[in-house]
C-alpha cells in the first residue's frame, strides 16, 4: 500500500471517529417534568438514568430548586436551564462527566452544574484538561485530641507533588483542577486517603487516629516515610517525645535535651553540665524557643535534668544546619520545641511518679472543639538523687527544682486561632559549704494565626522572657553577701507563608526584639564589713530583621530554597562607654575617658545580610544530594571563664569593643534509604569559620567586674567535621547509630602578648571532642514489654595541664603556656531500661506502664575534669573529679486517664 493510501485511510478513520464521538454526546437527550424539585436530587436521578457523572461540591446547590419540562433535550441544554440562577461553569471531560465550577475551568465553558465527589466511583483521576489552578488547604490534627500535627505529609498521588503541614498543623497547596487521591501522613498515626475533586479554591480538614499497634513480623510493603531524601531541608532532626520518653535517662526522668546528645554533631561538656554545643558552637549559640518564647536556661541542677517537662511537649525540632531564615539571633543551631495545644474533645490527665521528681498534666476544652486548656506542674525531691553521687561535695549539698507550663488556645473559625502560652521554671542548689545558687526563668507568648486567603497563611506572635540567676551566702559572717542578675527580652514577630504555585512556596515576614540585662547587683552582709555594695549599669539593645524565602521546585528531582534576611542591631542607652588610650593593651590601666549616653541615644549599631541557601539534588527514588550555606549573626553572648555554665556567667550585649559574632557553614550531605525506606542513611560533611568569636584574657576576672571590656578579647574560630547516621525505623528492633569526627578550634591574635592565647596559635575550644559515638536500640520483647539500651563514648574533653613548676616560698607552682593542649580520659557509658505497659487497650480509662531503668550500668567514673592543687610538696598534687562514678537505678510510674 502506497503512502498516501495509508494517509487517506487515516484521515477516513479520524472523522469516523470524530462523528462517533459527536453522536455519542448527542445521544445523552434528557426527557423530564419537575416542580421546585431540589437541583441536587434532580442531578442524582440524572446520573441513575442516564449513566452521567457530575462533579460539584454540596454546599453550591444548598437551597436551590428547579422547574422546567424536558423532551429529548441536550443534556448541556437542560443543564444550563436548571442551574440558570447557579452561575456555574461546566466542562465536559467526555460525554459521560461534567465537571462544574463557580470560575471557568477552560476554553469551552457553559453555565451548568456542579459534581460532588461523594457520587462518584469511577471518575477519572488527574488534573482536567485545560483546567485553572486551585488552592487546596486545610488543618490536619489527630482525631483523639483534636491537637494539630506538625510536620505531616501531604501527597498528591496523580501529581506526585506534596508538602508538609507547618508549625500550627495548616498546609496548603496550588494545583491544576481535577480528581486527585490525597494521602495525609503523620508518624505514629494511621494514614488517611481523601478522594478531592478540585474546581476551586477548597478546604480540606484531616483527622488522623492512633496508629494500631501488631506485635508480628513485620513485613514492610508500599512506601513508607522518606522526607529525608525527599526534603530540601538537611541538617535538622525531629525527634517524637514518644521516643525520648523511651530513652534511658538519669534518675527515671525523660529529658528533653540531653536526648539531643544522641543526635550526630551534638555534644556537652560533661555531666552536670547545663546546655549543649552543637558543631563547634559555644552554649549560648543556641537559640532555644519554647513557643516562640526564648529559654536562656533550658536545663535543672546544672544540667541533670531538662528544664521542659516531656507531657506537655509535643513537637522538638533541631536545626544543626540549614536554618531556615526565618530563624536569626544565633550562630550554631536553633531548638524548636512546641507546646501541645491541649485536647479539644475530653479531659485527659497524664503524669509520672519518680524517685526524684514527680509530674501532672492536665488538658481539655473549655468549648468542645473550640477551646483547650493545658495545665502542667512538675516538682523535684532532689536531695534523695544527691545522696546515690559518691563525691563527697555533691553528696552533702542540697537541690529543688520545678517548672510550670500553661495553654490555652481558641479556634474562632476556620480562619482565626489563638494560642497563649505560659513557662516558669525555678532552681536551688546549696553547695556543702553555704553559698546557695538560684536561678528561674518566667516567660509567656500570645500567637495569633489568620488564614488571609486560601494559599496565604499568617502568624503574629508576642513574646516576654525573664531570666534571673541569684548567688548567695548569707550566713552570719564577714563573707557574707548577695549577687543578682538577670535578662529581659521582648519581641514582636509576623510571618508570612504564601502558595503562589504548585511549584514553589514563598514565606517572609519580620521582627523587633529588645534586651535589657542587668550584669550584676552585689550586696555584702550585715557582717561583711570588708566589701561595699555595688550596681553594674543595665544595658539596653534593639534588634530588627525582615527575612524572605522561597522554595522552588526545578523539576522533579530538583529543589532549592533561597533565603535572605537582614537583621539590624543598636545598642541603647542610658548607658556609658569607656575610653581608652591608643597603642596599649586594653587593660584597666589605660582607661583615658569615659563617654555618657542618656535615655534610649544610639550608642553603637551593627547589622548586616544573612543569606541562606539550600539546594536538593534527586539522584534517585531511594537517594539525594544535598547542599547548604547559611551565614548567622550574634548580638548577645555569654561571658564565661569556667569549663560549664553556671550562674555566675555573664551575659553581655555587642557594644563598641564586642562586635557581632559572624558564623558561616558550608554543609553537603548524602542521603540514602533502603528496603522501602526502613533504613534511612546520611552522610554530611561541614565546615564553619567564625568571625569576632569571644574568649577571656589569662587571668581574667568577670564576676562584678564593671570593666568587662579588659577582660575579654576577640579572635577567630573554625569548625569542620563529618557526621554519619544510620536508622532502622521499623520491626521488633528500632533505633539509630551515629558517629561524628569534627574539631573546634580557636585562635586570638594581637598587638600585644596581652592581647594572645597561646601565642597567637590554633587551640583547642573547651568543648572540641574528636569522636563522637552514640548507639540506641529499642526492642519489642512483647506487645506490652520493651526493653531500650543506650551507647555513648566521647573523646575527652581538652584540659590545660601545667608544662613545669617552679618555686615559691616553698610551694611548689605550676607552669601553664598553652591552653586545652592536653586532655582528660574518654567518656563513655551504657544505660538501659524496661518498659511494662499494664494495658493497650484505647477504652480503658486508666493506662499505666512502669520504667525499670539504669544510669551508667558499669559503674564507669568518668572525669568531669583534672585540677592541680599545692600541698607543700616539690610536685602539685593531680586529681580527678568525677560527678557520677556509680550506677544509678531509678523506678518510675506513668500514668494516663
Amino acid at each position: 500500500m502506497k503512502p498516501p493510501t495509508r494517509y487517506l485511510l487515516f484521515c477516513l478513520f479520524g472523522l469516523c471517529a470524530f462523528f462517533s464521538l459527536r453522536a455519542q454526546q448527542a445521544t445523552v437527550q434528557v426527557t423530564d417534568r419537575f416542580e421546585n424539585k431540589p437541583v441536587a436530587q434532580i442531578l442524582a436521578d440524572w446520573q441513575q438514568r442516564y449513566a452521567v457523572r457530575f462533579f460539584y461540591q454540596p454546599p453550591w446547590l444548598a437551597g436551590q430548586t428547579a422547574t422546567a419540562t424536558f423532551q429529548e433535550t441536550p443534556l448541556a441544554q437542560a443543564l444550563a436551564q436548571v442551574l440558570a440562577s447557579s452561575k456555574l461553569y461546566a466542562l465536559f471531560y467526555n460525554e459521560r462527566y461534567v465537571v462544574l465550577s463557580p470560575e471557568p475551568l477552560g476554553d469551552e465553558t457553559r453555565q451548568v452544574t456542579l459534581i460532588d465527589t461523594n457520587q462518584v466511583q469511577d471518575a477519572p483521576f488527574g488534573p482536567f484538561p485545560g483546567g485553572s489552578d486551585f488552592a487546596l488547604s486545610g488543618y490536619v490534627r489527630e482525631a483523639e485530641t483534636g491537637e494539630t500535627v506538625i510536620g505531616g505529609a501531604v501527597y498528591i498521588e496523580e501529581l506526585e507533588r506534596g508538602t508538609q503541614t507547618n508549625a500550627f498543623g495548616f498546609y496548603a497547596l496550588k494545583i491544576p483542577a481535577g480528581h486527585y487521591h490525597v494521602y495525609f501522613r503523620s508518624i505514629g498515626l494511621e494514614d488517611q486517603i481523601v478522594e478531592v475533586t478540585l474546581t476551586a479554591d477548597q478546604t480540606q480538614n484531616v483527622e488522623l487516629r492512633d496508629e494500631a499497634i501488631q506485635l508480628r513480623e513485620v513485613t514492610v510493603m508500599g512506601e513508607a516515610e522518606d522526607a529525608n531524601v525527599r526534603d530540601v531541608r538537611m541538617s535538622a532532626s525531629k525527634m517524637e517525645i514518644s521516643t525520648m520518653k523511651h530513652i534511658p535517662a538519669a534518675f527515671g526522668e525523660v529529658d528533653v535535651v540531653r536526648s539531643l546528645l544522641l543526635l550526630p554533631g551534638v555534644t556537652s561538656v560533661g555531666e552536670g553540665s547545663a546546655g549543649f554545643n552543637v558543631r563547634g558552637g559555644s552554649v549560648d549559640q543556641n537559640l532555644v524557643l519554647l513557643d516562640d518564647m526564648p529559654i536562656f536556661n533550658a536545663s535543672h541542677l546544672f544540667g541533670f535534668f531538662s528544664g521542659f517537662n516531656p507531657d506537655a511537649v509535643k513537637d522538638v525540632t533541631l536545626y544543626r544546619g540549614g536554618v531556615p531564615a526565618s530563624y536569626g539571633g544565633r550562630l550554631s543551631s536553633v531548638l524548636d520545641v512546641k507546646m501541645k495545644d491541649g485536647n479539644t474533645k475530653e479531659w485527659t490527665a497524664q503524669g509520672g511518679i519518680g524517685i526524684v521528681a514527680s509530674r501532672l498534666t492536665v488538658e481539655g476544652p473549655l468549648v468542645k472543639d473550640k477551646s483547650s486548656l493545658l495545665l502542667s506542674g512538675r516538682g523535684a525531691y532532689a536531695d534523695l538523687f544527691l545522696n546515690m553521687i559518691p563525691n563527697d561535695t555533691v553528696r552533702s549539698s542540697r537541690a529543688s527544682f520545678y517548672d510550670a507550663n500553661l495553654k490555652w488556645s481558641y479556634i474562632f473559625g476556620e480562619r482565626s486561632r489563638v494560642y497563649v502560652s505560659a513557662y516558669r521554671s525555678g532552681d536551688r542548689f546549696r553547695l556543702a559549704g553555704d553559698t546557695t545558687f538560684q536561678w528561674a526563668t518566667t516567660a509567656g507568648s500570645v500567637r495569633w494565626n489568620y488564614l488571609l486567603r486560601k494559599n496565604l497563611f499568617a502568624n503574629l506572635s508576642v513574646a516576654a522572657s525573664q531570666y534571673q540567676y541569684d548567688v548567695s551566702q548569707m550566713q552570719d559572717t564577714a563573707q557574707a553577701f548577695r549577687w543578682l542578675a538577670d535578662v529581659r527580652y521582648q519581641s514582636g514577630k509576623l510571618d508570612m507563608s504564601y502558595y503562589p504555585g504548585s511549584k514553589n512556596q514563598l514565606t517572609f515576614g519580620g521582627s523587633l526584639t529588645r534586651y535589657e540585662l542587668e550584669p550584676g547587683n552585689f550586696q555584702p552582709g550585715v557582717y561583711n564589713r570588708t566589701e561595699a555594695p555595688q550596681n553594674l549599669d543595665n544595658t539596653y539593645g534593639l534588634e530588627a530583621a525582615f527575612y524572605a524565602s522561597d522554595e522552588i521546585k526545578l523539576g522533579a528531582r530538583v529543589t532549592m530554597q533561597l533565603g535572605l534576611r537582614y537583621s539590624l542591631y543598636q545598642q541603647r542607652g542610658a548607658g556609658k562607654t569607656y575610653l581608652f588610650r591608643e597603642g596599649v593593651p586594653r587593660l584597666e590601666s589605660a582607661l583615658v575617658d569615659t563617654l555618657f549616653y542618656g535615655t534610649d541615644a544610639l550608642m553603637q549599631q551593627y547589622g548586616g545580610w544573612e543569606p541562606r541557601l539550600a539546594m536538593r539534588i534527586g539522584l534517585s527514588d531511594q537517594t539525594s544530594l544535598k547542599l547548604s550555606y547559611q551565614r548567622m549573626r550574634q548580638y548577645i553572648h555569654l561571658i564565661s571563664n569556667t569549663t560549664a555554665v553556671t550562674p555566675t556567667d555573664i551575659w553581655k550585649l555587642s557594644d563598641r569593643y564586642l562586635p557581632p559574632q559572624i558564623a558561616d557553614q558550608y554543609t553537603v550531605g548524602l542521603f540514602r534509604n533502603f528496603r522501602s525506606n526502613a533504613y534511612e542513611t546520611s552522610l554530611e560533611a561541614y565546615y564553619k569559620p567564625i568571625q569576632n568569636l569571644i574568649d577571656y584574657r589569662e587571668g581574667a576576672t568577670l564576676l562584678r567586674n564593671p570593666l568587662p571590656e579588659t577582660a575579654l578579647l576577640t579572635g577567630q574560630g573554625k569548625a569542620y567535621g563529618v557526621e554519619f547516621l544510620i536508622q532502622k525505623k521499623e520491626g521488633r528492633l528500632k533505633g539509630w547509630m551515629s558517629y561524628t569526627y569534627s574539631r573546634t578550634l580557636r585562635q586570638i591574635t594581637g598587638t600585644f602578648p596581652e592581647d594572645q592565647i597561646s601565642l597567637g596559635e590554633w587551640y583547642p575550644a573547651n568543648y572540641d571532642k574528636p569522636h563522637l559515638l552514640n548507639l540506641n536500640g529499642t526492642y519489642q520483647i512483647r506487645q506490652r514489654v520493651q526493653f531500650t539500651a543506650t551507647f555513648v563514648y566521647n573523646t575527652g574533653r581538652p584540659v590545660t595541664y601545667p608544662v613545669g613548676r617552679f618555686q615559691y616560698q616553698g610551694i611548689a607552682l605550676p607552669i601553664y603556656t598553652y591552653r586545652n593542649q592536653g586532655r582528660i580520659p574518654d567518656y563513655h557509658r551504657l544505660d538501659v531500661a524496661l518498659t511494662l505497659e499494664e494495658s493497650l487497650r484505647k477504652s480503658k480509662k486508666w493506662r499505666g506502664s512502669w520504667t525499670f531503668a539504669v544510669y551508667n550500668l558499669y559503674g564507669r567514673r568518668n572525669a568531669y575534669s583534672v585540677f592541680f592543687r599545692s600541698r607543700g610538696g616539690l610536685y602539685p598534687e593531680i586529681y580527678k573529679l568525677s560527678v557520677i562514678g556509680a550506677a544509678i537505678p531509678s523506678i518510675t510510674y506513668n500514668f494516663r486517664f
